[in-house]
């Protein structure tokens, strides 16, 4: 017992080892005394307010602007860079020589928010640089995209991403309408999702996260393309998409109310309060429920029953030396039904069941270095617990999360350095099969470091190496260059590795639950991933493109089980690899009130036949999709937004499909108004237009069941049809 004990007890006192040095490290000699100055900041808004709460900092000494908008510190006589941040505003930066013991006076005006895309703070790369100099191509949805996408569809994320090629939604197998994103054609499986650069809805956040999340609570989203283990411990093999929180910047409230035309409604709750300048909060509430609705009167709910109540407050501490914390906590409880009617005539009424209960806590949390940097900490829990019912068939599992990470940064003019360790465990217990229960245990230290070469080129090589507990020791790579031939034009490139552990949950095991899986032992799935990304801004036109190129190696599979009566699965890695390769063109123009988009998007993979040595057309993934928005955005004053969407979607393979092998293309139309009144934004939404649905194709439930148990197709066009929206943002 010694003997099996003594490697985890030298592990663990070696990352301790290197949490002391990194923490250490960032403390150097107490400077010597020397002569003072007073530097008295008078902090000004572009229309000459005064900013009373503004932050005033050089190195570690701090002050907070009054009433006046003035702030006063004393600063050692030298040469020093001086810091102003004001919520709601761009920092600004001066530098000016402080005389011993003069009081010298300074005024700064401070420019709003310009919610240009380009001056939008990048979070999940750690490093906090603006995505116009971030060498990383991310694309980003602004607060009033977010805006809009939550008078379009405030239930969920689901249409977080609607008319863009390179982020495709991808409906899962079964009654319950799981769901996820799919970038650059890869599989929803490989792409990562956190909240606030935490793993909040767990490792693994599977077919139903986004299902439990709201705009409304989100101030920003990033999307990274390509292997972004880098960036995260688990999940983001193929891509990496960060909801950024709202930040209280001001004391208000926005209720949302919602009620649609197929029995769904929602009632959800945004607000924050500021005690003080350091201090400050917020708290988001949603309650969301949907009948299950059979919209074509077939017997079967296209619409599944959803009841969902959530709730998470958080608690930012900001200082005016550079230290701050950010405490959350949150709690969710979903209770989903699908399949047949009970009003159904038929013999077989096949339903499903699902209800999960989420409790997390998360902190993130900086201690800034003056001049040396700055050191922080991120921890992460997750507990959650699914009572499953297919049918008859009970399942009951506990998943749970913990992930802890340290990390230091600095800037050293034009070196940037970020480098830290960290630690996720991950477990898994099944109450009613035995064989999935599983402890994953991911120690990890990684290093991005970013260098500007010249005042047209920049890069960044990042590193990251993993110790699994099962699947041993991972180091990844990613690097990424940014070239700008002019001022107007940016062309980023990346070549990133990645990883994806292997777990019971892999492949479509989720929608089709434990039951029909047999436990196995398969290999962690390897990717390789390149892509430019090529952007053209001029005063009003807009025109970008990108390419990617993604190789899975070892790709995990469901597969069925050769001479199993129960039609059960088995988990295996496919010795083909997968091959996508996806490109994009967009074009937008912006004049006064009209914004006008279109996109091209051209897909081509290619997979292993699993058991067998040929290959085919990937699963589900279509070759062309091409659309556009014509959106009309009315002044101020006005209030009046006017939104068109629409998207066409190419043929797509669908393999396990007993009806057809290859689908037909069909087009999905979305609209919007909206108008303000007073404090109130009133809104009609509508979703799929043209009505489209896969029932008017062929059957959405199997009469018999096939493999894996499997009752319903491979959805490959929506499951739902028509809705209409109307409802209410009110902000005060």
């Amino acid at each position: 017992m010694t003997t099996a004990l003594a490697p985890n007890l030298q592990n663990a006192a070696l990352w301790w080892r290197i949490l002391v040095i990194l923490a250490a490290g960032a403390t150097g000699p107490v400077a010597a005394q020397q002569p003072t100055g007073t530097l008295v900041v008078t902090v000004r808004g572009a229309d000459s307010a005064s900013l009373g709460g503004a932050f005033v900092r050089s190195d570690r000494i701090g002050g907070i602007a009054n009433d006046s908008g003035q702030a006063r510190i004393d600063l050692p006589a030298r040469f020093v860079a001086v810091v102003v941040t004001h919520p709601g505003y761009q920092p600004a930066r001066f530098e000016i020589t402080i005389l011993p013991a003069v009081t010298q006076r300074y005024e700064l005006v401070l420019e709003p928010v310009s919610g240009r895309p380009s001056d939008a703070i990048i979070h999940a790369t750690r490093a906090g640089r603006t995505a116009l100099v971030e060498p990383m191509a991310t694309r980003l949805l602004s607060t009033d995209d977010l805006t809009i996408r939550t008078m379009a569809h405030p239930t969920d994320l689901s249409r977080l991403f609607g008319g863009r090629s390179s982020i495709l939604l991808q409906n899962q197998t079964g009654a319950l309408d799981g769901t996820g994103f799919k970038l650059n054609g890869v599989r929803s499986q490989y792409t990562g999702l956190q909240v606030d650069g935490l793993p909040l809805l767990g490792a693994q956040p599977g077919s139903f996260g986004l299902l439990q999340l709201s705009s409304i609570e989100f101030d920003q989203v990033e999307v990274i393309s390509g292997a972004a283990t880098t960036l995260a411990s688990s999940g983001a093999a193929a891509g990496l998409v960060n909801l950024v929180s709202r930040r209280p910047d001001r004391d208000r409230v926005r209720l949302g109310v919602n009620q649609s035309s197929e029995k769904g409604g929602d009632l959800l709750l945004w607000a924050s309060r500021r005690k003080s300048a350091s201090l400050s909060a917020s708290l988001f509430a949603d309650l969301h429920q949907q009948r299950l609705v059979d919209s074509d009167d077939d017997g079967w709910g296209e619409f599944p029953r959803a009841i969902r109540l959530s709730v998470r407050p958080r608690v930012y501490v900001d200082r005016p030396n550079g230290d701050g914390f950010m405490v959350t906590v949150g709690a969710m409880s979903e209770d989903r039904t699908g399949g047949f009617l009970r009003t159904n005539a038929g013999t077989d009424l096949y339903r499903e069941e699902r209800r999960a209960n989420r409790f997390d806590g998360g902190m993130t949390a900086r201690r800034g270095l003056g001049n040396r940097g700055t050191v922080a900490l991120k921890l992460a829990g997750v507990s959650q617990s699914v009572r499953s019912a297919f049918d008859e068939v009970l399942e009951r599992d506990r998943r749970t999360t913990l992930f802890s990470e340290l990390t230091y940064h600095n800037d050293f003019g034009l070196l940037d350095l970020v480098a830290g360790v960290g630690y996720l465990r991950e477990t898994l217990r099944q109450r009613d099969f035995s064989g999935f229960d599983f402890t994953h245990k991911v120690p990890t230290i990684f290093a991005t470091v970013t260098k500007v070469l010249s005042e047209r080129v920049s890069g960044t090589l990042a590193g990251r190496c993993d110790y699994h507990n099962i699947h041993g020791p991972q180091c990844l790579p990613r690097i990424d260059l940014l070239f700008r031939p002019g001022p107007r034009f940016e062309i980023r490139g990346h070549g990133a590795a990645g990883y994806n552990p292997a777990t019971p949950l892999a492949d479509n095991t989720e929608t089709l639950g434990f039951h029909a899986t047999i436990p196995g032992n398969a290999k962690a799935e390897k990717t390789l991933s390149s892509g430019i990304d090529l952007q053209w801004r001029g005063a009003r036109l807009t025109v970008g493109g990108s390419f990617g190129y993604t190789r899975i190696q070892f790709p995990i599979r469901s597969v069925p089980f050769v001479g199993d009566s129960a039609f059960r699965l088995r988990l295996i890695n496919v010795a083909e690899p997968t091959r996508v390769a996806a490109a994009e063109l967009r074009v937008g123009y912006q004049h006064d009130a009209v914004r006008v988009e279109g996109f091209l998007g051209l897909i081509g993979a290619s997979e292993g036949v699993p058991g067998e040595s040929t290959r085919r057309r990937a699963d589900l993934t279509p070759r062309q999709t091409f659309g556009g928005l014509i959106q009309w955005q009315a002044p101020a004053a006005a209030g009046t937004t006017v939104s068109l969407d629409a998207m066409v979607v190419g043929s797509q393979a669908v393999s396990d499909n007993p009806f057809i092998a290859t689908s037909k293309a069909f087009g999905v139309v979305n609209g919007l108004v909206s108008q303000r009144s007073n404090r109130a934004r009133l809104y009609l939404s509508a979703e799929n237009l043209l009505d489209v649905r896969l029932a008017d194709y062929h059957s959405v439930f199997l009469g018999a069941p096939a493999v894996g148990g499997r009752r319903t197709p491979a959805p490959w066009a929506p499951l739902r049809g028509r809705v209409i929206s109307l409802g209410a943002l009110v902000d005060w």
